[in-house]
């Protein structure tokens, strides 16, 4: 008699010994079907029995003689591997065909998902998303968004670029500003609170204008925002980074007179900096990491960091920590997204950073390579975040691949928000052409970044 044990697997149901299914194609070179080979394996669990033994096998189809299209005193014992396309495992769904016997060598781990500790997870509740959780705007759209949870109030800042619908480049981000919002609950109620961190005057490094905010509290409550600036409005080259501080999320912010990144250092050459990210960790320790990208002065483009321990007064010398050397067969381009992650790591915590440049430009995650390490980094075994809206211009699509992760108050990542076209249309006066306004939407996760 014939055991069946089922489990849920890729999309449907799979178990050790099935009848009347077949694994269609994944057929491993010389395990019997590809190419098909008189099989020694006459009965479905001799079949089971190769695939078990065979460290390459994940599942296998077994079709008994007299089932095969051209009768045959010979069956077939097809072994098979889940395989992988654009580097995302695939598994298939087993399908029906009478008379034929299948099976998963190991139920459990027959997914899609990813395995192992180099893997980088999270599911979103689509259903949460609405009007109320969503960022009001008022004749401009919101791009990057970057949280923080102040602890002496409890509340959610977020930390955006503002890009007018009058600025001649819109929709791209050049001359755009640095505005806040507030939620009491990080969900609903989004208050927008004006502008905190402008351009600089004509002429000065950061007068073409401010975007890419990091934000991070100290441990005195110091609110400490990290900006990408350029000093020609028109965007190009020899971009910097600045912080400016505050005694509260909503200011008043002072920017420091010396750049985190010179634009005629680090970002200097051909290169520019973008992009920032800013994490706040124990020890009174206040990360920032940002892009550098478009040939960058010797090591070249990638992701940089330095660290502060005095709220921003003093950092750490620049130390690059992603880039396609430093991890080799991945393309590190701009810092889109990032936090500390509580779930990372078997719950021992790593710092995670998301950034552009997987295939077809793709979102891929790069995290510590061992608990709250924030240096050195390894790429997720996935090269893609498969988990966001649709992609295209239209009302309710992903727009620009903004992501940002949103803590609670002890820090755990359980909400996520993505930057949506709203269908609003607007005049690009750059680009002569209609365009789209955009703002970002939160969604509660059903599980948390693991």
């Amino acid at each position: 008699m014939l055991g069946i044990v089922l489990v849920t697997g890729a999309t449907a149901i799979v178990g050790r010994m099935m009848n009347n299914t077949n694994f269609p194609s994944h057929n491993l070179p010389g395990g019997g079907c590809d190419p098909v080979v008189t099989s020694k394996f006459r009965t479905p669990e001799a079949c089971q029995l190769a695939c078990d033994g065979d460290s390459a096998c994940d599942m296998w189809t077994f079709v008994p003689a007299n089932q095969r299209s051209e009768p045959s005193p010979s069956p077939w014992c097809c072994l098979k591997a889940c395989g992988s396309v654009s580097g995302v495992r695939d598994c298939p769904d087993p399908e029906a065909e009478e008379g034929v016997f299948s099976g998963a060598k190991s139920p459990a781990n027959y997914s899609n998902d990813c395995q192992g500790p180099t893997c980088f997870d999270f599911t979103v509740d689509w259903d949460s998303g609405s009007i109320e959780t969503t960022f009001p705007t008022f004749n401009f759209s919101v791009r990057k968004i970057e949280f923080i949870v102040y602890p002496p109030d409890g509340k959610t800042y977020a930390y955006v670029d503002i890009v007018n619908f009058t600025d001649f480049y819109y929709p791209d981000s050049y001359s755009s500003e640095i505005g806040v919002y507030s939620s009491s609950n990080g969900r609903t109620g989004w208050a927008f609170h004006g502008i905190v961190i402008p351009r600089g005057p004509v002429g000065a490094w950061d007068g073409g204008g401010v975007a890419s905010p990091g934000a991070a509290v100290a441990e005195d409550g110091t609110v400490i925002v990290g900006y990408a600036a350029e000093k020609d409005p028109a965007g190009g080259i020899n971009r910097g980074i600045g912080v400016a501080t505050a005694p509260h999320p909503l200011g008043p912010f002072t920017k420091s007179p010396v750049q985190v990144a010179s634009p005629t250092g680090v970002c200097g050459g051909s290169g520019r900096c973008d992009d920032v990210i800013m994490q706040s960790r124990p020890g009174g320790e206040v990360h920032i990491y940002h892009s550098v990208k478009g040939g960058a002065p010797p090591p070249g483009d990638g992701i940089r960091h330095r660290v502060t321990t005095d709220k921003g007064k003093t950092w750490s010398e620049s130390e690059l920590v992603l880039s396609s050397t430093l991890q080799p067969g991945t393309n590190p381009a701009e810092t889109i997204a990032g936090k500390f992650m509580p779930g990372m790591l078997g719950g021992q915590g790593a710092m995670v950073l998301i950034l552009d440049g997987g295939p077809g430009d793709a979102l891929h995650a790069y995290f510590s390579k061992t608990p709250g390490d924030m240096v050195n980094f390894g790429a997720a075994q996935q090269p893609i975040i498969s988990q966001h809206p649709p992609e295209g211009m239209a009302k309710g699509l992903w727009a620009n691949k903004q992501i940002g992760f949103i803590p609670d108050a002890s820090g755990a990542i359980d909400a996520v928000a993505y930057t949506l076209y709203t269908g609003m249309s607007v005049y690009s006066q750059h680009h002569k052409t209609m365009d789209m306004g955009y703002t970002p939407t939160v969604y509660n996760l059903t599980t948390t970044p693991h």
